[in-house]
């Protein structure tokens, strides 16, 4: 997104099974980080 100089704010959506001993937001937690991993 920075590469290409887009502005939008990115969207994560939670559309897999969530493990057992997880919830909604520890997975989301995930997803956010390795976003941030990725897009740095």
């Amino acid at each position: 997104m920075s590469k290409e100089k887009w502005t939008f704010p990115a969207e994560i959506e939670l559309e897999y099974k969530i493990p057992e001993g997880s919830d909604a937001v520890k997975e989301v937690a995930k997803c956010v980080q390795y976003c941030r991993e990725a897009l740095a």
